[in-house]
């Protein structure tokens, strides 16, 4: 993954640590080969931006090692701070980021997913590798934002099936 810091980092300051899982996991790598950077301008913090493809996606093993090794990497280099250590993620990536609230929610202050889908998870077809626990979302807030004109997954959609956290409409 890409690992990037703010221009402006200061070892004497504390950092939040935002960790950004991009969408169409379903692409090739070869013919579309890195999304574009998701940062929030003006935010001072550290990013984190893994890749992912369908071999990788963001429910597989390989990716829960490569992003708590990447999380782990930054932590020992750098002075973030763990109140403020952010996953979020849009589309596949909104997926995913419930993924990790369900099966790795330890190191997060808060998971935030854009127009993501939690009814993926349960397709077999997906191909989810290893379990998820429910009972880790009592201690990982969740931010969950779907619009109205998204045409995956529709607000609505999502609304009849998100019993995990608060759906709020764009």
């Amino acid at each position: 993954g890409d690992i990037s810091e703010n221009s402006e980092y200061d070892a004497a300051k504390r950092w939040p640590l935002r960790i950004q899982l991009h969408g169409g996991v379903g692409r090739d790598l070869r013919d579309d080969p890195q999304p574009q950077s998701a940062r929030i301008p003006g935010e001072p913090q550290i990013y984190i931006e893994p890749q992912a493809y369908w071999e990788a996606a963001w429910w597989h093993t390989s990716q829960v090692d490569n992003i708590l090794g990447l999380v782990d990497f930054v932590k020992r280099k750098y002075n973030v701070d763990e109140t403020q250590t952010y996953i979020t993620g849009i589309s596949d990536g909104g997926t995913g980021t419930f993924f990790f609230a369900l099966r790795e929610a330890n190191p997060w202050a808060a998971c935030l997913s854009l127009n993501g889908q939690p009814l993926v998870l349960a397709n077999r077809d997906a191909r989810i590798e290893g379990n998820l626990y429910l009972g880790n979302l009592v201690n990982c807030p969740l931010y969950i934002v779907n619009g109205d004109h998204d045409p995956l997954y529709p607000a609505e959609t999502v609304t009849l099936s998100a019993s995990v956290g608060t759906v709020t409409k764009s």
